[in-house]
């Protein structure tokens, strides 16, 4: 393809986040892909409101026609009208949406003047256009003088209409191809996305050639000195840090002469000026912390620069981007935004020993390792290529956005996703009231975006559920990540309570003494101790008809407050089986086991209903616990086939030829962190070296459990992957593993890998729960090498009919909406 990349060139001209990326795009786009790329920049001015209004025109005039695809990341370059536009968005102009309220101005003009009046009354109506607009405005120039001088104020509310209706044309779903966006801070900003548009976050490299690890010295910031990065902050902090520790503050800015005054009483703090990037390397390489703590960041290119040279960061809990990278005591630390704070966050690091801050630098950078250029060119521009290849010349599909490829089964049907932008589905309605009942469900974990089977259990049946009842999910998160209250699907409202500091602490002090997560577990007895979880609680069920347990850990919170509402076990599995084989024998682990007994007896005896995975877990919980078996239904794990592509082994083998693999021969095998996939992925350890010839992929978060284990040279660990690089992945493999010997309830993998069309090699007890083995190939775990061999060598056209019946076996059974329908009875007869 030939890409244009269009950006704004500010004016007056200044180089800052933005132009590194626009150049690092252009560089690798034409380095690292086979498309070729054009960088093409356009003065923008923002001095004023009519220097404005020309840059939106500039843009909306071009005619970039004679290029296959057009990026664009700020504003007012999305004015460009091309049919196959990628917004990789930075910002939309943040004074006039998310910090205009700090003016103080109103949100909405008045309509006073006439010709101002006829502006707004024109923006009102449908079908409105910008061309028409710019004419309109074009007319209020010669009558400047008789218009008040305060409806072109810059900002202010009739610029903020103007620039509001501009970029909602611009930033349509029917005008821009794909969205994706630098961080999931801007992801979840409102007004900056249409409802129902599904926006990837891709996280962009820093622009520094390289990153080094020195000594741990110093303290070290580095950032333009104004207000909005809060540089002041630092300084003031630093009269409540003990110790003789140095902060050094590199760059320039409006507030330079301001913080040198305030700092002048403290010889620790050094103003560097400006600096190269050779020497901001260095300065980051030994420094013992890196300071960052910007209100409401974007992105943030020196968390990322900072965790590269292996340095612990400390923001604030404001501070936005940082945010998606720093974890408090782990990484870093997340301050309030106060200078006692700040000091007592740098007081606890430089109690740290060597070894301790060496520890928590290699975290850091852990954390950031995966953001890399050529992870953005994979993310933005091989499946991009792909999606446009796929919806046909125009680049756009006509009813999704998301890539399918036509003709197959199961396909280009409508999707929407929530982006993770609160309200995103909002109907206006109060929710639990009038006709539509509502449903809250108590959750261990937070369910958006689906990364985890867990995970995708619990949002595909519950968004297919809130097509007839309202669905809110309150789950905890881990500390230090964002409070989140918004619609994930139409009608599933996900609340996502961060734990306190208390309850880290004291889940930290059970997990040392075992070594394995026991978040779950452990949340039947700390839940307490985040007591805003149960104040969410509280309030969901005040207006709700039916409690959920998504697990059992929570319903000692759920019986709190749900009063005679009735109660549903949603088992996930049978806990006590699960963890009578993954916890250890020790009085800790004893004690835990215990514990979960008792808490799923209680959860089963006080329940109306039970949910099950499958048969034999009904018939373990009836043996556990005497649960009657007509209590119970089954509801297996299934799939979205909607959004899980079919390929074909013709399509697979034109896929591996465009990225240049058609030689090698790929089995995968997916999972999370789960004690049953950590089993599994051992046994893919040891019979790997049997078929040297064979690359095997481990994806998902049980690749984390084997940081620093020696696995064999075919084995490649993926680690965990949103859901555009496991539909690559799907579509470049030969065949998918299965090889469980332990667990409970139906594997979702095997309908992933039915569903998308990859030939499945599985043992009998990972194929529990399926009927119809013609499907896929079993073997035992020793058989699993010549198994595999033979798999790869069947006959092509016996085996793609084989594949098309599996996936419509899996479309009529495992499908999620199939599923929901028999959940839904159940729910039915209790409400």
């Amino acid at each position: 393809m030939k890409i244009a990349i269009l950006g704004p060139s500010p004016v007056p001209y200044t180089i800052g986040g933005m132009e590194y990326l626009l150049w690092g795009l252009y560089e690798h786009i034409n380095k690292d892909t086979p498309h070729s790329a054009e960088l093409i920049k356009i003065p923008v001015d923002e001095s004023g409101f009519w220097p404005l209004i020309e840059s939106y025109r500039k843009f909306y005039d071009l005619n970039l026609d004679h290029f296959d695809m057009v990026v664009t990341t700020k504003y007012p370059a999305w004015m460009v009208r091309h049919e196959n536009q990628l917004c990789y968005m930075c910002h939309r102009l943040r004074g006039l949406y998310d910090t205009y309220h700090f003016t103080g101005l109103p949100l909405k003009p008045d309509a006073k003047h006439p010709a101002i009046k006829r502006i707004l009354d024109y923006m009102a109506l449908k079908g409105s256009t910008p061309g028409e607009l710019f004419e309109l405005l074009d007319e209020l120039k010669p009558n400047r003088e008789d218009i008040p001088e305060h409806y072109f104020a810059f900002p202010g509310p009739f610029i903020r209409s103007i620039v509001h209706f501009l970029d909602g044309y611009a930033l349509s779903n029917e005008a821009i191809s794909r969205f994706a966006a630098i961080s999931r801070t801007v992801e979840e900003r409102r007004e900056y996305f249409p409802r129902g548009a599904r926006v990837d976050v891709v996280y962009p490299p820093s622009a520094l050639p390289c990153h080094k690890e020195g000594e741990y010295d110093y303290l070290f910031t580095v950032s333009r000195l104004d207000n909005a990065k809060r540089i002041a902050l630092m300084v003031k902090a630093m009269a409540h840090v003990k110790g003789d520790v140095r902060l050094k503050i590199a760059g320039t800015g409006p507030m330079e002469a301001e913080l040198k005054a305030m700092a002048a009483g403290d010889a620790r703090i050094e103003f560097l000026g400006f600096v190269n990037d050779e020497q901001v390397i260095d300065y980051y390489s030994n420094a013992r912390a890196v300071l960052f703590m910007p209100y409401e960041e974007d992105y943030g290119l020196v968390t990322i620069e900072a965790m590269k040279s292996r340095k612990p960061v400390i923001t604030c809990t404001d501070s936005g981007g940082p945010l998606e990278f720093v974890r408090h005591g782990v990484n870093g630390y997340i301050a309030e935004p106060s200078p006692e704070s700040v000091a007592k966050c740098i007081n606890e690091l430089l109690a740290l020993s060597g070894e301790e801050l060496r520890e928590m630098g290699n975290r850091a950078f852990e954390a950031v390792e995966h953001v890399t250029w050529n992870t953005v060119m994979t993310r933005l521009f091989v499946s991009g290529s792909e999606a446009k290849a796929r919806h046909g010349a125009s680049g756009r599909p006509a009813e999704t956005h998301r890539p399918h490829i036509s003709g197959q089964p199961g396909r280009a049907v409508p999707y929407t996703s929530a982006g993770q932008t609160a309200g995103a589905f909002s109907s206006g309605r109060v929710r639990g009231t009038g006709s539509r009942k509502k449903i809250t469900v108590a959750s261990t974990f937070p369910v958006f975006p689906p990364k985890g089977g867990g995970q995708a259990r619990l949002y595909n049946l519950y968004k297919n559920i809130a097509a007839e009842y309202d669905v809110d999910i309150i789950a905890f998160t881990n500390g230090g990540e964002k409070p989140f209250d918004g619609e994930i699907a139409p009608g599933v409202r996900e609340i996502r309570i961060p734990k306190s500091q208390l309850h880290i602490e004291k889940e930290w002090e059970i997990q040392k003494k075992i070594d394995i997560p026991v978040g779950d577990v452990a949340a039947s007895h700390l839940s307490r101790y985040t007591r805003e979880y149960g104040e969410a609680l509280a309030r969901s069920l005040k207006s709700s008809d039916l409690a959920v347990a998504a697990h059992p850990y929570l319903v000692r919170e759920l019986n709190k407050y749900r009063g005679s509402k009735p109660l549903v076990y949603e088992a996930v599995d049978v806990e006590y089986h699960t963890k009578s084989q993954n916890l250890p024998e020790s009085r800790t682990g004893r004690e835990l086991l215990k514990s979960v007994f008792e808490t799923e007896k209680l959860c089963c005896s006080d329940s109306a209903a039970i949910i099950a995975c499958s048969g034999g877990d009904m018939e373990r919980l009836n043996e556990y616990y005497g649960i009657p078996l007509d209590k119970m239904t089954a509801v297996p794990n299934g799939v979205d086939c909607r959004m899980t592509e079919y390929i074909t082994l013709n399509e697979r083998a034109a896929l591996k030829e465009r990225v240049g693999i058609e030689g090698e021969r790929l089995a995968l095998f997916m999972g999370s962190w789960h004690p049953p996939n950590l089993k599994a992925c051992e046994a893919i350890f040891e019979f790997a070296p049997e078929t040297p010839d064979i690359k095997y992929l481990i994806m998902g978060s049980q690749c984390l459990a084997f940081k620093g284990v020696s696995i064999p040279q075919n084995v490649g660990m993926l680690g965990p992957v949103d859901e555009d690089v496991k539909n690559i992945v799907f579509g470049l493999v030969d065949a998918a593993l299965n090889p469980m010997t332990s667990g409970s309830g139906t594997n979702l993998k095997m309908f992933d890998y039915m569903a998308a069309g990859i030939p499945v090699l599985t043992t009998e007890f990972g194929a529990r729960g399926i009927d119809e083995v013609q499907h896929f190939t079993t073997a035992g775990i020793e058989e699993f090498p010549r198994s595999l061999r033979e798999l790869l060598e069947s006959d092509p056209d016996e085996m793609s009919a084989r594949l098309l019946k599996a996936r419509t076996y899996v479309e009529e059974n495992f499908d999620w909406p199939v599923l929901a329908k028999i959940y839904l009875e159940q729910l039915k007869k209790l409400l």
